[in-house]
């Protein structure tokens, strides 16, 4: 289920244009987290991606997504945004402010694009 999401993140933000993907599991919570990362011009761009594949989404993982944005949110971060890709019919808790919840399905049949619609791959500062 992760090298199809890898890949959709890679092609939509491509290494050629600048972009950097790392990718990160917390073995605690069993939560896959991707940052993609371009620098241009002096500012750096990123986009956390944090998949969720549990039934529910608990409003402690949701404070821990939000530490962990708010973690790489630097004053040097000229933007950030913060993505939570859960399944279809998911029940979440809470959504704290600054976090974009997409749906699984949605992620896949239209690619990046609801991710990529206000930062696109060819960004410049």
């Amino acid at each position: 289920m992760l090298n199809p999401l890898k890949s959709t993140l890679k092609n939509s933000f491509p290494a050629k244009d600048g972009w950097k993907l790392y990718n990160r599991y917390n073995w605690s919570s069993k939560v896959y987290d991707y940052v993609l990362q371009k620098e241009e011009n002096n500012s750096i761009y990123r986009i956390l991606v944090e998949i969720n594949f549990g039934d529910q989404v608990t409003a402690c993982e949701m404070d821990k997504l939000a530490s962990l944005s708010s973690r790489l949110n630097t004053s040097d971060i000229a933007a950030m945004r913060t993505v939570l890709v859960v399944h279809d019919k998911v029940e979440i808790e809470k959504i704290p402010a600054g976090i974009e919840i997409m749906d699984i399905s949605t992620l896949f049949s239209n690619g990046i694009m609801n991710i990529n619609s206000g930062m696109n791959s060819n960004m410049v500062a």
